[in-house]
């Protein structure tokens, strides 16, 4: 059933846009702490990581913590800024969620094409990666 409107052509007004998914805020917000933490603070990245994480870049692994923060801070070049051009996520339930990032970083003078998927889990009712993939393109 049409309702009409006076004054508006007998067109109903536009509709609210719906609510954002909190997921997506959730992914939005970690993505911007995660790119904003490894370009600006790093040494505080590993705070980012989950209890059982690891990291593979460009086929390299690294597992733990401390692995993980001896790799961010003394192996990738020290100044670096990350541009994303594409981003998804993906949720399961609560306690997943899957961020699909690409982009391009700058590396020192260098600037490199990137993609990385970062799998997080919620731990201290934080998210936290549990699983990092990140590989330089070109």
């Amino acid at each position: 059933m049409s309702q009409t409107y006076k004054g508006h052509n007998n067109l109903r007004p536009p509709r609210p846009p719906p609510p954002e998914d909190r997921y997506l805020t959730d992914a939005k917000k970690f993505m911007h702490l995660y790119y904003d933490t490894l370009d600006n603070k790093r040494d505080k990245i590993v705070h980012l990581y989950g209890s059982a994480c690891r990291l593979i870049f460009d086929g390299n692994t690294y597992v733990g913590g401390n692995d993980i923060n001896k790799f961010w801070q003394n192996q990738f070049p020290l100044r670096s800024i990350h541009t994303i051009r594409n981003q998804d996520y993906k949720n399961q339930g609560d306690s997943i969620l899957i961020l699909m990032i690409s982009g391009e970083v700058l590396l020192n003078t260098i600037c490199r094409t990137f993609s990385q998927v970062l799998v997080c889990q919620r731990e201290d009712k934080k998210w936290k990666i549990m699983s990092d993939n990140y590989r330089l393109l070109d």
